[in-house]
This record gives structure tokens, C-alpha cells and sequence, in this order.
């Protein structure tokens, strides 16, 4: 399975999973990447989701992948509860202070006022 959101400028953000058990498994990603490249790594078999499919239906369709229903392209609060509470059961819990964003990509206005004013 492959989660895309849409990066701009022709890209993504992927991870490709594969399910082992009652589990997914990351085998690639998070990464910055064409949706092309990250597809072609992963054979015509691959079930995509997540928000950014339909920004890039066209590389998507070329890539012959399996997408999935519409309905299950976006997160949902619920599935996110269910994942927690499966965590909680098992006793396994995040210390709040590690609970932090992980960006894959500077941000574009970074890049820009680098671009302008040179690196610091």
C-alpha cells in the first residue's frame, strides 16, 4: 500500500507499507518523490490512498495502480482513535514530549528567502 500527499511542484509525499499480520510495516518513505518514481519501485499491484491521489490522478493511472474508494483517501478521527486504543491496550503509550512534527521538506518560503539572500 502506498499513502501520497500532495508536495507541489510534481511531487509527493509517499510511504510504501506492506501488511504483515494485523500490521503495516514501512518499507520506504516518508520521502519527497515524483509519484511516478515512488510507483514504479512498487509494481501495478499497489493499493494507494490518502489526499493527495486526486492532484495526481494522471501519473496514477499511468503507473496502473489499484486506488482505493474515494471514502478512504482522507484520515479520518476515527481510524486514528482505533489505532491509539489498540496501542493503549497493548500498554505501549508516546511520551507527549516526543511528540513532534517531522517535516520532509524545508518549507518553500525557507527556500526562497534562500534563494534571494543567499545561505546563512
Amino acid at each position: 500500500m502506498a499513502v501520497i500527499l500532495d508536495a507541489k511542484r510534481n511531487q509527493v509525499f509517499g510511504s510504501v507499507f506492506r501488511l504483515e499480520g494485523n500490521s503495516y510495516r514501512c518499507l520506504k518513505g516518508p520521502v519527497t518523490i515524483e509519484p511516478a518514481e515512488l510507483l514504479e519501485k512498487c509494481g501495478p499491484s499497489v493499493a494507494v490512498l490518502g489526499e493527495g491521489v486526486p492532484y495526481h490522478m494522471p501519473a496514477l493511472r499511468d503507473a496502473g495502480v489499484t486506488l482505493l474508494d474515494a471514502e478512504v483517501w482522507r484520515p479520518r478521527a476515527a481510524s486514528v482513535h482505533h489505532m491509539g486504543w489498540q496501542l493503549a491496550q497493548a500498554g505501549r503509550f508516546t511520551p507527549s514530549y516526543e511528540l513532534v512534527p517531522f517535516y520532509v521538506r524545508r518549507p518553500e518560503a525557507e527556500e526562497l528567502w534562500e534563494k534571494r539572500h543567499g545561505s546563512s
